[in-house]
């Protein structure tokens, strides 16, 4: 009885461990109390037929393990779809806006004499500027000793709209102003900032340009660019 009780705990024991091997145990024969009487071995068997891929506490542990990568391969796929949506979003709103710049610019004047400057501005952009206007700060390019500020200031009192791929030609008198014709007369050289301020329905923009005009004997060589934007 005392081998049989072992191996029904032993049996039990690799049951919950989830083992699947045979569990064979044999009683100790014992002398037969009465003679003449043979005494029998009492052999306990028990075959496991819970194996480890039919164990239950299995099927759970490996259930947890696939809904855990499941979890974590859509928090990957959410992630990369946010970003790629955020790409694809900044991407469409560089695209679809208007982009105004700096065309071409111009001088025609003499020392002294006349003093206009032309320049054109486009639209490059897929979408009309709306609401647009230009400014204009015009001073010398160096200041003298105590010299104080005294730029020419234009700012045009009317908005407008730029089209895309629609020219806005600009030409401005500057010989009006009795500075620009001191700083031709002084051959100084002279630096035209340009502010162009628009919007796209609630969206504000600004393009800037810069152009130097040069009077004095310095000028830069011939290579070198003179309107910047």
């Amino acid at each position: 009885m005392i081998s049989l009780k072992v191996a029904v705990l032993t049996l039990a024991a690799m049951l919950a461990a989830g083992c699947g091997s045979a569990v064979t145990s044999a009683s100790t024969p014992k002398a037969s109390p009465t003679p003449g009487v043979p005494t029998q071995s009492i052999v306990p068997t028990a075959t496991g037929s819970d194996g480890w891929g039919n164990n239950p506490a299995t099927f759970g542990a490996v259930a947890t393990a696939v809904a855990a990568v499941a979890i974590i391969f859509a928090w990957l796929s959410l992630r990369e779809s946010k970003r790629q949506r955020r790409a694809l979003e900044n991407e469409i709103a560089a695209r679809m806006r208007p982009w105004v710049g700096l065309f071409d610019f111009s001088f025609d004047g003499a020392r002294g004499g006349e003093a206009e400057v032309r320049f054109h501005l486009c639209n490059f952009g897929a979408l009309p500027a709306q609401q647009g206007r230009l400014k204009l700060v015009v001073e010398p390019r160096e200041v003298n000793g105590d010299e104080r500020p005294n730029p020419i200031v234009l700012e045009e009192p009317q908005d407008k709209a730029l089209m895309p791929t629609e020219k806005g030609n600009y030409s401005i008198d500057l010989a009006r102003h009795p500075q620009m014709k001191e700083w031709i007369g002084a051959a100084r050289d002279v630096v035209v900032n340009g502010t162009f301020e628009y919007a796209l329905a609630e969206t504000k923009f600004q393009s800037q340009f810069q152009a130097i005009l040069w009077f004095s004997r310095n000028r830069p060589p011939p290579d070198v660019p003179t309107p910047r934007t």
